[in-house]
């Protein structure tokens, strides 16, 4: 090999240069030197080569659009303290972002996650939404990118890029302004699902003869929104909920901050921690189950790594989100926990179904009463009950019959989606409990047929039934009678 010109024959050699040939001109510059002397050659002759390369992966290029590449952080060359780190990342945050209260925590917790992804099974997708727009979404995520592994940031993406992007150099997904093009994109939303767990792909058919091909999907992804994100894929994020900053908050301006130190810095803390990184287990805050622990433990992860106040700063973070943010309930589990509600304020095993959609109704800070421009019916509250099982059926209610749900219909859904409270009636003859005499029957007081046994054993008396959700005077009970506000004494 003459001294002039580097001829490439050991294959390491010739994947350094076809590397060298993908960086931009400021990254080529930064690594040639340090390069050429590994390689025992001149900077000029691997400038030579890496020139002759460049043009080649342009004309496979096929001439529309821009190509693009995606690099590597090199990683820091000395080992890192990962309490200091963190700290360093969160105050990144702080000085350009006005955040909600742990949003550092998590962003600082997110964007080293993006280096360590591949060390465990399962990625949450951060997303960050907000109310309206001017809430300083698109500034968190341009300073994620600046800090994050391999960024590639996009305000719109089709589901078949996503795939090949991801299978091709697996980087960090940074979405802006999702629900302006991505929010009701199936397809696009299937691909983001199957990312999430290790080894999930999106199969498709390609080439001539259409061959069922797998694309590997698993990547961090970072959505930015207003609104609410779908609900399979706010099962699968972590959350930072952004506000508009007042007049006296103050934050700098991102423009000229260069994170490449901090990229470095965390690309040397997950090589050094490997291992630990893939056998961690850390204990969850109590309150943390199911696929809101799957979400954080990754980051609980990195922060137990971390030592310092990490872990319990982690904790809090993850607690305050997951109990704050109660709208990302999917609208099942939602109505679920305000029916237990009802019934445990109502002391009932029964409840007719226009009584339960009245209480709904009334209950100024969810969305029964305006449920896509309509109040929710007997109609819509039966199919959100049924992924559960929960049926209507009927019921009896004095001497009549009508249309109603039984509390022991719901105790399944009650114990595997909601925390674990239970509902109980307050006496052990449940049926006197139920009765809203003013809007359940017109007749005077009701006498149970097995008064006379339920006497005798000594379960019940009379009673005096209150409606904790009182109707207004006029409102029509379940029969259209006009109701006339007042308990009544019923007879045992």
């Amino acid at each position: 090999m003459t001294a002039g010109a580097l001829h490439l024959v050991v294959p390491d050699q010739a994947r350094a240069v076809d590397f060298l040939a993908t960086l931009s001109p400021i990254e080529y510059d930064r690594r040639r030197d340090a390069l050429a002397d590994v390689l025992s050659c001149r900077v000029s002759s691997l400038d030579t080569e890496v020139a002759q390369r460049r043009p080649q992966a342009a004309a496979q290029d096929g001439g529309q659009g821009r190509a693009f590449t995606i690099t590597e952080p090199e990683p820091w060359p000395h080992p890192v303290d990962g309490a200091a780190l963190l700290d360093e990342l969160a105050s990144v945050f702080r000085r350009f972002v006005v955040l909600p209260d742990h949003g550092d925590t998590i962003a600082a917790l997110w964007a080293l996650h993006s280096y360590a992804f591949d060390r465990g099974h399962i990625t949450p997708i951060l997303v960050i939404d907000s109310p309206e727009k001017g809430c300083g979404k698109t500034t968190l995520r341009d300073v994620l990118a600046q800090l994050v592994r391999s960024a590639l940031s996009t305000d719109g993406i089709s589901s078949a890029a996503v795939f090949r992007i991801i299978e091709k150099w697996r980087p960090t997904l940074l979405l802006d302004d999702f629900d302006s093009w991505g929010r009701e994109n199936e397809e696009l939303r299937g691909v983001l699902n199957t990312g999430y767990r290790k080894g999930g792909a999106y199969v498709r058919c390609v080439g001539d003869d259409s061959e069922p091909r797998g694309f590997l999907t698993f990547a961090p992804k970072c959505i930015n929104l207003i609104g609410r994100l779908h609900p399979t894929l706010h099962d699968r994020a972590v959350t930072i909920t952004m506000r508009r900053k007042l007049r006296g908050e103050a934050v700098e301006s991102l423009h000229g901050f260069d994170g490449e130190e901090l990229r470095r810095k965390c690309a040397r803390l997950v090589q050094d921690n490997g291992h630990h990184i893939e056998v961690g287990n850390p204990a969850m805050p109590q309150g943390l189950f199911n696929r809101q622990a799957d979400n954080w433990r990754p980051l609980l992860v990195l922060a137990e790594i971390a030592g310092g106040q990490w872990p319990e700063k982690a904790r809090r973070a993850a607690l305050a989100a997951v109990n704050s943010n109660t709208d990302n309930e999917s609208l099942g589990v939602a109505l679920l926990a305000d029916i237990r509600e009802i019934f445990g304020a109502r002391s009932a095993d029964r409840l007719p179904t226009d009584m339960l959609i009245r209480h709904l109704v009334a209950i100024e800070e969810k969305p029964w009463g305006d449920l896509r421009g309509n109040p929710i019916d007997s109609r819509s509250l039966a199919r959100l009950l049924r992924p559960f099982g929960i049926l209507p059926g009927t019921i009896r209610i004095g001497e009549k019959t009508v249309k109603g749900y039984h509390l022991d219909r719901f105790e399944d859904a009650f114990g595997r989606y909601l925390a674990s409270e239970s509902v109980t009636t307050s006496q052990p003859c449940k049926t006197s409990h139920f009765l809203e005499n003013s809007s359940v029957t017109r007749s005077t007081p009701v006498t149970d047929r097995n008064a006379e046994n339920a006497l005798k054993n000594g379960h019940c008396d009379a009673v005096t039934d209150t409606d904790p959700f009182p109707p207004e005077e006029g409102d029509p009970g379940p029969f259209g009678d006009a109701v006339a506000v007042r308990p009544r004494k019923v007879a045992m």
